[in-house]
């Protein structure tokens, strides 16, 4: 009688759930579904650790620092590099700053030249009209 018994032992609760998921499947739309995998997919994301990729970031910062801010034994050797590091940095800050205004300036450089050029050809045909 126990064989008989394990056989009805069955989990209702289980095999109901696992019947209204396979319905709620069936009603669902593409979009129904892809919806619930983009929603796993960032629920994943979020419980996700993120400190290991903030220690990731620190060490690479730290090892291109390194190499780019070592003291040179030599003291002119040092001046120089140092100079030249203030003026890559100026540099870009000049690019940046200037990036928009140098092309209207050069724009602004072409329609005066070309309204000089202009007012040059009328000053010469009104004096080659009038002197002949």
């Amino acid at each position: 009688m126990s064989d008989s018994e394990d056989d009805w032992d069955i989990d209702v609760d289980a095999a109901l759930e696992e019947k209204n998921q396979k319905a709620k499947e069936e009603e669902m739309t593409i979009d129904d579904i892809e919806e619930e995998k983009r929603k796993k997919a960032e629920a994943e994301a979020a419980a996700a650790p993120k400190v290991k990729k903030v220690v990731k970031k620190k060490e690479d910062e730290e090892e291109k620092d390194v190499a780019y801010d070592v003291a040179l034994q030599d003291p002119v050797a040092e001046k120089i590099r140092r100079q030249k590091l203030v003026e890559e940095a100026d540099a870009r800050m000049a690019a940046d700053l200037f990036s928009g205004v140098s092309k209207a300036q050069e724009n602004l450089e072409k329609e005066k030249a070309a309204e000089e050029a202009e007012a040059a050809k009328k000053s010469s045909c009104s004096s080659h009209e009038s002197g002949g």
